[in-house]
């Protein structure tokens, strides 16, 4: 029978609740080969070695990334040989005639034919790699769709965790095994430079324009000599700022990547940007969802729920107090301060540590409103970056960073208090461990 497929989209956080809780359930990583408009071309699940671990953080810009090997046993098997002696290596006799099954199909063997091919095969997929030639399916800026799955009954669950480009493949050939073995990273590495973005050309964005548009228009870019764009779909950015407009021109010159200009703008409005687990580009207001009276908790961590808990406090890199002077306007110094004032917070500016302050300057911020802004996206980062919670749990691939928990812990007397998740790391063997890293939202908000 087939499965009933449900995606974390239509899950209720009662439905969540009763998938983990089960003690039942099938829990497994899927892979998938796409082309470049992402739509699927191959499922690679089967050749995918259940090792490592999805990787993914908070951080503005690159956030996702993994590590694959991909295996399969070196076979003979019989195939049509037309068309296909430029790709693969024939079983011949002394004589030079090539073997044949029983039926007069011709074998094929996997091994190397000018060391700088390899191939990996069964009866039902074929991929390619070969980085020397145009035949490849791992070719450079191939993507790659990794999806979780948790299987109750006759009920499936798939939760994304993300698109990847191709980074970095490795492969080896033994007498029992081919493998490939390649990093992924999500798409930014196509604007950051990791894989493409800093191309040689030159291109300006207008003073005025609306932010929104401006990032829109460098994602539209050519990033290669076929005319493929950096990205292809819509973003998601922040209602709140739809009609904020660039105060200065921006301008990509040389070889400075596309990731970096966008990055900046985004800055200038104190968000966040990096692509989400459906592989949108995501323009993130933290300060304001901070700020909210109401804020969804993705999960209650009682001690029964986790393991190995501990706390990393970087003292001496805490700045709880961030200044930030932007243009000067007919000489009015545009600024903006942000504080930790929460009282339930000991490294607040009246903690026992006293004020620890840092000032940033950018000419090119235009408002004392922005700089504002910018100010306590910068307290925010500064906060979640040095103090630290990390413990282990369940498989729960519905968790991402960003999302709000409860943790409770009466050993540090620390009841139902809420955190923000910094990082995860999701094993791609469902019967693992992940771990998390978050910090208490009484350090940042």
């Amino acid at each position: 029978m087939t499965n009933d497929v449900v995606y974390s989209s239509q899950i209720t956080s009662e439905e969540i609740k009763r998938i983990i809780d089960s003690p039942i359930t099938k829990r497994y990583t899927k892979v998938y080969l796409l082309h470049q408009d992402e739509t699927v071309a191959k499922d690679i699940s089967d050749w995918v070695q259940p090792t490592g671990s999805l990787e993914s953080n908070f951080e503005s810009g690159q956030s996702y990334s993994t590590s694959l090997t991909f295996i399969n046993q070196t076979i003979k098997t019989p195939v049509p040989k037309d068309g296909l002696e430029s790709l693969y290596t024939w079983y011949t006799d002394r004589n030079g005639e090539t073997y044949t099954d029983t039926e007069g199909n011709p074998y094929f063997s996997t091994e190397l034919r000018d060391q700088s091919y390899s191939r990996y095969v069964n009866e039902n997929l074929k991929l390619r790699f070969n980085p020397m030639k145009k035949y490849d399916d791992f070719e450079a800026n191939a993507k790659i769709q990794i999806t979780s799955v948790i299987e109750l009954g006759s009920e499936k669950y798939e939760f994304s965790k993300g698109i990847y480009v191709v980074h970095d493949p490795k492969m080896t050939s033994g007498e029992a095994n081919n493998t490939l073995s390649i990093q992924l990273y999500d798409k930014f590495a196509l604007l950051d430079g990791t894989i493409s973005g800093d191309g040689e050309f030159e291109y300006e964005i207008l003073y005025g324009t609306k932010i929104r548009d401006a990032i829109v228009q460098l994602l539209r870019l050519p990033r290669n000599k076929k005319g493929e764009p950096f990205d292809f779909k819509d973003i998601r950015f922040p209602i709140k700022y739809k009609d904020e407009v660039l105060a200065y021109t921006i301008k990509k010159t040389g070889d400075n990547a596309i990731g970096e200009l966008i990055k900046e703008m985004c800055l200038s409005i104190g968000c966040g940007v990096r692509y989400d687990e459906l592989g949108y580009l995501t323009v993130s207001e933290e300060n304001e969802f901070l700020e909210a009276q109401y804020r969804p908790i993705t999960w209650n961590f009682e001690p029964k729920d986790y393991g190995a808990p501990s706390l990393d406090i970087k003292r001496s890199q805490i700045k709880n107090r961030i200044v930030v002077e932007g243009a000067n306007i007919n000489g009015i110094l545009c600024r903006g301060e942000a504080e930790n004032t929460n009282m339930g917070s000991l490294y607040s500016i009246y903690g026992p540590f006293g004020t620890r302050s840092k000032k940033i300057t950018d000419s090119l911020i235009p408002s004392h409103r922005m700089c504002q802004e910018r100010a306590k996206y910068e307290l925010q980062m500064s906060m979640r970056k040095y103090i630290s919670l990390s413990f282990q749990c369940t498989w729960m691939p519905h968790i991402k960073p960003g999302d709000i928990i409860r943790w409770s812990n009466p050993e540090w007397e620390i009841y139902e208090e809420e955190f923000i998740i910094n990082s995860i790391s999701l094993p791609i063997n469902g019967a693992e461990m992940m771990s998390i890293s978050a910090t208490n939202l009484n350090e940042i908000s």
